[in-house]
């Protein structure tokens, strides 16, 4: 026994009539080794924290049944870590927080496990089997074995390039005795949730929440009928929509490509599906299910004074994507404008669109932006005070009802515009230009045309007019796709009719229904390379539209009018 570990054991007896474990006194045995029992920074996350609790050791204590977004956000506020220490008894968990605390550490950093290889008996009534995948991945890790198979790593949460990036982080996995002894060599940054960023922000005083609107879970007021197809039902029954936020963050680096980062934190604001188990954006190398790091790493051109509103997309000027995700967040915008009056709204450039899209303007200049407070940038910038809202709208996940009040917003506005003309009460959205292109679209549009559907297309169509077109039809149809979604300023319900193709898997349609309480009636066609194919974008594939087969629904639909 080393003499700062005699020392803690003495310490420690004086306190409590046990003495220190052995797991205890060894890993106490390797700080001192390295020098880091006295001075430097540990972090211990344990099944029982008792023991860890002495006066030479400097550590953050965290509860291993702590919530995931909790040991985040804890380890997260603090500057990295000369050691982390995992002392849990269940090797499942185990095996998962290798990969959620090994990024946490400096480089050079060491991450201790004692009794690495133990607890893998089954329990009461449990299959040895069950501790397969844990057994697995740590000896792989150790070097024991090849490379854990994928079926183990998909129950740890992982993926295979996630195992992949592990092993190039970890310059060294030894066995000191039964601990393991990784050391890390990878500089990565960690990603926050909506649970973990409010926690960070009171942990750091790097922000504050300004507002907040609570969750609330609910069913769609919409109607859905489908026409049979290999994917089957998955649009959601109901929505738990989560409270969502209005905050304050300090000194933050914002990259394009919606990357928002405070010190070593990912924000969750640089992220489109919020309320995925994990989040991913385009822009940025995925490490771990916890961690990424931008593609782009060069430091910021520029700093930025005074309060921005966030307002980037990853895939900024794009209708579909303003019209969904970033509109959802605008709900916080007037309330913003309350707090800080001199607010301005950041967007960054991207290679297609290097300055504002005209409808972006319009949206924001409708809502309280004028064109004079839209700031672009072409680069990452350190901003002095970013306010962000959680979006409202994050497909497929959920829909708060509340945004209705946006929706509702906006198209007033829109509508006092519109043109004085005729519109038709039935109408079908046609597409010029589609990558998700229906293959015989002439058939399927001639088939509308037959029972008095007129073709439209909205780009001929002014905002205002969008609005009016959809506000004043009785029946709305089209494919499914970004075309339709001005169906959420329909304040009536409508009758929605969509030729979708099986793979394209998105809900917003479903979502604006949902809120909205249209009746939605869908004919599914079979896509070029067909139901459970992965293509990079599967989304985009084209689609054949059939007679035989979703013809007669769609037929037994329209004769329904």
């Amino acid at each position: 026994m080393g003499e700062i570990a005699r020392k803690v054991a003495a310490h420690w007896r004086s306190l409590v009539p046990r003495p220190l474990s052995s797991t205890v006194l060894g890993c106490l045995n390797l700080l001192e080794r390295d020098e880091l029992t006295g001075a430097g920074r540990v972090a211990v996350v344990a099944d029982d924290l008792a023991p860890w609790r002495t006066e030479k050791l400097k550590a953050l204590l965290l509860a291993a049944d702590l919530h995931r977004s909790s040991l985040q956000a804890a380890l997260a506020a603090g500057h990295r870590y000369d050691a982390v220490v995992l002392d849990v008894g269940d090797p499942c968990l185990r095996g998962q927080k290798i990969v959620d605390l090994l990024y946490h550490l400096k480089v050079g950093g060491r991450l201790l496990v004692p009794g690495a290889l133990k607890g893998f008996q089954p329990f009461a009534g449990e299959s040895d089997e069950s501790f397969a995948p844990a057994r697995e991945f740590l000896e792989a890790l150790l070097g024991h074995r090849a490379a854990p198979s994928l079926r183990s790593l998909s129950s740890l949460g992982m993926r295979r390039e996630d195992w992949h990036c592990l092993k190039r982080a970890v310059v060294s996995a030894d066995m000191v005795g039964d601990t393991a002894v990784l050391i890390n060599r990878r500089r990565v940054q960690a990603k926050l949730d909506e649970l973990a960023v409010n926690e960070f922000v009171r942990a750091t005083g790097r922000g504050r929440v300004i507002d907040s609107i609570a969750g609330k879970a609910w069913t769609p007021r919409a109607s859905l009928r489908e026409s049979e197809s290999a994917r089957g039902r998955f649009w959601a029954n109901e929505w738990n929509a989560p409270d969502v936020f209005l905050r304050e963050y300090r000194d933050v680096v914002c990259r394009p490509g919606q990357i928002a980062q405070v010190g070593r934190s990912l924000l969750p604001d640089s992220y489109r599906h919020i309320g995925r188990p994990r989040l991913g954006n385009h822009f940025m190398n995925d490490v771990a299910p916890l961690f990424a790091t931008p593609k782009r790493k060069r430091p910021p051109d520029a700093e930025l004074p005074g309060p921005h509103f966030y307002w980037d997309s990853e895939y900024r000027g794009h209708f579909g994507h303003a019209l969904t995700e970033q509109l959802s967040r605008m709900w916080a915008f007037q309330r913003a404008k309350d707090e800080y009056p001199d607010l301005k709204v950041f967007m960054a450039t991207n290679r297609h669109r290097r300055q504002a899209v005209p409808f972006e303007v319009e949206i924001l200049a409708r809502l309280g932006a004028r064109l004079d407070d839209l700031v672009f940038v072409q680069g990452p910038v350190r901003i002095e005070r970013l306010i962000a809202a959680t979006p409202m709208f994050s497909q497929p996940l959920y829909v708060h009802p509340d945004i209705a009040q946006v929706w509702d917003r906006l198209g007033d506005s829109l509508d006092a515009d519109a043109s004085d003309r005729v519109y038709p009460e039935r109408f079908f959205v046609g597409r010029r230009h589609a990558k998700r292109a229906c293959v015989n679209a002439e058939e399927v549009e001639a088939i509308f045309v037959e029972r008095g559907f007129e073709v439209v297309y909205p780009e001929d169509y002014s905002l205002p007019d969008q609005v009016r077109l959809f506000r004043s039809a009785k029946v709305i149809a089209g494919y499914g796709g970004s075309g339709l979604f001005n169906a959420m300023f329909a304040e009536e319900p409508k009758h929605l009719i969509l030729v979708s193709s099986e793979t394209y898997t998105a809900q917003n349609e479903w979502m604006i229904a949902g809120v909205r309480g249209h009746r939605v009636d869908v004919a599914w066609c079979r896509a070029e390379r067909g139901v459970g194919a992965k293509p990079a974008r599967v989304l985009q594939t084209p689609f054949t539209f059939d007679r035989d087969r979703e013809g007669r629904f769609l037929s037994d639909v329209l004769a329904e009018l």
